[in-house]
């Protein structure tokens, strides 16, 4: 199994891989290794802790990346000023005037957290509001993706050990995650849709 090389190639750097994989993977990889965690491959709270960090740090870095000259040239294609309006709509929507809300409702809305990262550093948001913001909206983030994950890891071994079946077990685990992503999906257009006037 791909996970369980892996780990052994991390042996005791449980920390390192939470580290690696919240900057690199963000929600998905901490959803992955809190469903290890439940396993018992990796300690929970090296998920929780490390992968915190390396969510925040992965903030920054898109963060900064906005700062560069660059992005006054990238923001000007179609695509970057697609997803521009987006953010105003969202932004305008949901009231959201601080730099906060925004980060944290664009955790959870599908295929716009890093744009949004971006065009905050692009905006010239001060570094110390979206450092707070980031911190605040991570430690959010974090404790909802890590208690769904666990939950969804729960259930996952309850399936094994009462249908003793893992491809049933995988199967029904399949399935509610899907139901996840399409909630996750749904919530996204809601809050993307442009307001009819």
């Amino acid at each position: 199994m791909i996970f369980e090389t892996i780990l052994s190639l991390f042996g005791n750097y449980g920390y390192l891989l939470a580290l690696l994989g919240g900057f690199f993977g963000g929600e998905e990889t901490i959803t992955v290794l809190t469903f290890l965690a439940v396993a018992g491959k990796i300690k929970l709270w090296d998920v929780i802790i490390f992968g915190f960090i390396g969510m925040f740090l992965c903030d920054h870095m898109f963060f900064f990346i906005g700062r560069l000259r660059l992005m006054k040239k990238l923001f000007k294609f179609r695509k970057f000023t697609n997803h521009y309006h987006k953010l105003d709509r969202l932004i305008r929507k949901a009231s959201m005037e601080s730099v906060f809300l925004t980060v944290l409702y664009t955790k959870f809305i599908y295929g716009i957290s890093i744009i949004t990262l971006v065009y905050l550093g692009f905006k010239g948001t001060k570094l110390r509001t979206f450092t707070i913001s980031s911190f605040i909206a991570n430690i959010i983030g974090m404790t909802i993706i890590v208690t769904l994950a666990y939950f969804f890891g729960g259930m996952f071994f309850l399936f094994l050990k009462t249908f003793r079946n893992l491809q049933l077990s995988i199967f029904l685990i399949i399935v509610l995650f899907v139901l996840f992503l399409i909630l996750k999906k749904w919530i996204s257009e809601r809050f993307l849709k442009p307001k009819v006037e």
